[in-house]
């Protein structure tokens, strides 16, 4: 049996007979897990779907009518719904199980989707933000920001970014040369349809280094439709003259169903306010394929591939041949090599990047309450710098390497009315290899890792309480081999890691609730913290690692309220208080170093014990029912508890401010959305002046503004999109842009976003 709550939310559209839209989520009665998988058919309509990862469906062009949709989901009984449809509606579905149970939520039962701290990016958000990458997409997320080095940017969690937090695509942590500023996660974010943020006792199952937490790269299921669909979706960007254009196709028939995304982007030099950033241009040729079949009652397959081809430009006034012009740079107005005229052209210093990764997943019902999950991936990642160089060899690699990763594991699930149990078994194995021929001692040696691992999870519901509990124990094995004068020196590392998480969450009436999560995590030292050795070529700046650098140890704990008035006014706030021994840093030496490549500042490895804290604060208060303001508020503050001196590199206080006017459009347009939104950074005064190579810059602010909406053409839906990103051209320097030194940051950008659905 099943429950149904449906609502209207939105105004019926004008100028159309059939254009309906009927958009719901299907979940587990008992578990109240989120159902994918599940298959709708709206009779009348002779159309059908399937749920995406997070229990949803949507169908649009739906005439007003009384219609029968059936539902079915394996495990549960065929479910038969009668509704009668005049407006665009949607619905939430709760069915029963009587069997067994296709697939898990990939985050989490119930209890723990509720305990732990999270936060999602949504499809409609995805498609407004067309054109960017990860960690700008992910950064409108209260509590995450992002490091960059130019045009290239990492995402951070609570202070957290690098090998402290998991990239996830389509559940499997991304591997690649990640140690770096300069090396942005190789993930095109047009395949996924949401992305997550995670913070708590789930991040366990996904790695045992998630100091902050975990990003998850959700691409959803092909549609359970015999007609082929999809997209084409374009951006033009007018700072770089960029153009991104992406297709989807997808699928179902009696075999598979099916769905192949391709994306191109090209883009040129940015530009300041008052100068081109020269070589500072873009490529990207990105192909993902994904496909899914249930073999029987018991068994389901799922295969996923995708291929991500990167070409970076690095500014050029950022690689400079003396140490006298060094320290000039960091003080003149326009730098080094700086020419008038726009190009597409990449020039030395810059990187190419590929990066493949296959997965296979096989799901089998073991009972109508628990089933086994055998997941094994492959990636390879393949990166090569060119650098300025000379004697002609400016075309040669000074770094190229290669590094190939298996993982496997093996997952089961029990699950009753009030609690579950999770636990899992897995194993990665790395190999990294110096392709020889660049003429430079590498960056990183060779090494092989091994890191087998395993966890528990088990969650609990009471009346008003939900606990979850988390175990992990992962040992980790590097064989390194690095060149050393005229001699090859090998070392054996191993580490053993344990994390530990709990979560409760109390619910004091249906507006009010409470969590808390409480972490111990060990993360041991990444092979670039222990061996680097050389110019890292991204962020101009020579890096020394330390071999006998220990394992970080973290004890962390989350305080989060939620309230929510009269549909109109919410308020998300979550506070947390980190101590990480054996914290690893870089610190730069105070002399320069001249090299062959030109003058560089050196940065070395360092550990202490350190203190992390911050507050994340998000409020929305929708003032009429068409126009809402919100507000994005993040404090962070880390200090070195052996010097009592502040950490560098930590996010500077910022608040973002968005007002948002939804309307009615004319004609064949559909509802539009308006919106104004302001951002300040306030200037980073927490520095040790001592680790700083200069001084943090000054505080700013930030305009933009953007319209959406879409309309009919050709019996077709239409997306259209235009937003302008620092309105009044904004001179200003990010503090935890590594290109500060040399450079201000982009000026005004207009984004046009359009997409086409079929």
């Amino acid at each position: 049996m099943f429950f149904v709550l449906f609502y209207a939310f939105v105004n019926a559209i004008q100028g159309q007979e059939c254009n309906i839209e009927l958009s719901g989520t299907i979940f587990d009665k008992h578990e109240n897990n989120a159902l994918e998988y599940a298959t709708i058919y709206l009779e009348e309509a002779f159309q059908g779907g399937v749920t995406d990862e997070v229990g949803n469906f949507n169908f649009s062009k739906v005439c007003p009518g009384n219609y029968h949709i059936i539902i079915t989901h394996l495990g549960c009984e065929t479910q038969r719904l009668y509704l009668s449809i005049k407006k665009d509606t949607s619905i939430s579905i709760f069915m029963e199980h009587h069997d067994n149970v296709l697939d898990e939520v990939i985050i989490s039962t119930s209890a723990l989707e509720s305990v732990k701290i999270n936060a999602q990016i949504n499809k409609e958000q995805l498609r407004e933000s067309s054109g960017k990458n990860l960690a700008e997409i992910t950064s409108q997320i209260s509590g995450v920001s992002l490091i960059k080095s130019g045009g290239i940017a990492k995402p951070i969690i609570d202070g957290m970014y690098g090998n402290r937090i998991s990239i996830l695509n389509n559940g499997i942590v991304q591997s690649g040369q990640q140690w770096g500023l300069d090396h942005a996660p190789e993930i095109d974010p047009f395949v996924a349809q949401n992305i997550q943020v995670i913070k708590g006792a789930s991040s366990i199952r996904y790695g045992g280094n998630n100091l902050g937490g975990v990003i998850m790269m959700n691409p959803g299921l092909p549609p359970q439709d015999p007609h082929i669909h999809g997209s084409i979706s374009y951006v033009f960007d007018s700072n770089g003259y960029g153009n991104t254009v992406s297709s989807t196709l997808e699928q179902s028939n009696k075999f598979l169903n099916w769905r192949v995304i391709g994306t191109y982007k090209k883009r040129g030099d940015l530009k300041t306010p008052d100068y081109n950033l020269t070589n500072t241009g873009n490529r990207e040729q990105n192909i993902a394929f994904q496909i899914n079949k249930t073999i029987n009652s018991a068994l389901s397959f799922d295969a996923f591939y995708s291929l991500f081809n990167n070409q970076n430009a690095l500014l050029r006034g950022a690689h400079i041949g003396n140490i006298t012009d060094l320290e000039n740079a960091f003080i003149r107005e326009i730098p080094f090599f700086t020419e008038e005229q726009f190009t597409y052209n990449i020039a030395v210093p810059y990187q190419n990047v590929q990066h493949h990764l296959a997965k296979i997943k096989l799901k089998y019902i073991v009972s109508d309450n628990q089933y086994l999950n055998f997941t094994y991936s492959f990636q390879l990642n393949n990166r090569e710098e060119y650098d300025v160089r000379r004697g002609g060899r400016s075309e040669k690699p000074a770094l190229d390497l290669s590094i190939f990763q298996h993982y496997a594991e093996i997952y089961y699930k029990f699950f009753n009315n009030n609690y579950s149990f999770e636990a899992g078994i897995q194993l990665s194995a790395s190999d990294n290899t110096n392709i020889p021929g660049t003429g430079v001692l590498p960056l990183i040696p060779n090494y092989i890792s091994h890191n087998p691992g395993a966890f528990v999870i088990y969650n609990r519901e009471f009346d008003k309480v939900k606990l979850d509990l988390g175990f992990r124990y992962d040992f980790k094995y590097f064989n390194v081999l690095r060149a050393v004068q005229t001699t090859i020196e090998k070392n054996i590392h191993k580490f053993q890691n344990i994390s530990m998480d709990a979560g409760i969450e109390y619910k004091i009436n249906p507006s009010l609730v409470l969590n808390y999560n409480t972490a111990f995590v060990f993360r041991s030292p990444e092979i670039n913290e222990l061996y680097s050795m050389g110019l890292h070529q991204g962020v101009s700046s020579i890096e020394v690692g330390n071999k006998d650098l220990d394992q970080e140890i973290g004890f962390k704990n989350i305080l989060g309220l939620q309230i929510q008035a009269a549909d109109r006014f919410s308020i998300d706030v979550s506070t947390y208080l980190q101590n990480i021994k054996n914290y690893i840093y870089l610190a730069p030496d105070k002399d320069y170093r001249l090299t062959i490549r030109g003058a560089f500042p050196v940065f070395q490895y360092k550990q202490t014990d350190a203190q992390i804290a911050g507050i994340d604060f998000m409020g929305k208060y929708q003032i009429l029912e068409n126009f809402e303001i919100s507000t994005k508020y993040s404090i962070i503050r880390g200090k070195n508890k052996e010097n009592n001196l502040w950490l560098v590199r930590m996010p500077s206080d910022n608040i973002y401010n968005r007002i948002t006017f939804e309307g009615k459009a004319p004609g064949k347009f559909k509802d539009y959305k308006l919106s104004f939104g302001h951002q300040y950074i306030w200037k980073q005064n927490r520095f040790n002046l001592e680790e700083e190579l200069i001084a943090p810059p000054k505080a700013y602010h930030l305009f933009e503004t953007a319209i959406y909406s879409s309309f009919i053409w050709k019996e077709k839906e239409l997306n259209f999109g235009l937003s302008i990103e620092n309105l009044f051209n904004s001179t200003y320097r990010d503090y935890l842009d590594r290109l500060r030194f040399f450079s201000d940051a982009p000026g005004r950008n207009m984004r046009i976003n359009l997409k086409y659905n079929f």
